[in-house]
């Protein structure tokens, strides 16, 4: 089990991982799109002689960072995403495994289940023709001689009682 915990945590903490660089991606991208607009805005002054083709540079510099980091959190989800993928496919198997060793377990205890459950019937069917009740109160007056395990001829008296009345 603790293998099966490993990989419950480890698809957690990635699922969680996931969520914050999709958050992210979402947000780098927004800001990509601002820094090309104020890239297009700088190259426009420049073109018109009111901007720095050095402002037009750094815009430049500005986007092609945020195109960085917006591609990195990509990968970074792809990846993160493979890592999940490989962590379930991993769970399925070893819970494949575990049913089938379960099963397999199973099927071999069902026939020593049987046999164990004949000799309890067996056993409670010796405890039954063991086990002498008298049919009423009274006073054990005589016991056959012999011990457990003696063996008695046929309709010989095992006890004799005299019966009392309450």
């Amino acid at each position: 089990m603790v293998q099966h915990d490993a990989l419950t945590a480890q698809i957690a903490t990635t699922t969680t991982l996931i969520a914050a660089a999709t958050q992210d991606a979402s947000g780098l991208a927004a800001q990509l799109a601002v820094v090309r607009d104020v890239e297009a805005m700088r190259v426009t002054l420049a073109e018109r002689q009111s901007g720095t083709q050095l402002a037009v540079l750094d815009a430049r510099l500005v986007r092609m960072r945020a195109e960085s980091d917006h591609r990195r959190t990509l990968t970074q989800i792809v990846e993160l995403t493979q890592r999940r993928d490989i962590a379930l496919a991993q769970l399925a198997a070893f819970d494949g495994d575990l049913r089938r060793q379960t099963s397999e377990a199973l099927a071999e205890a069902q026939p020593r289940l049987a046999v164990l459950v004949e000799q309890i019937a067996k056993a409670q069917a010796v405890l039954a023709m063991a086990d002498l009740r008298a049919p009423g109160p009274g006073m054990v007056l005589r016991v056959a001689e012999g011990g457990p395990g003696s063996l008695l001829a046929a309709g010989e008296a095992v006890v004799v009682l005299i019966p009392i009345d309450t």
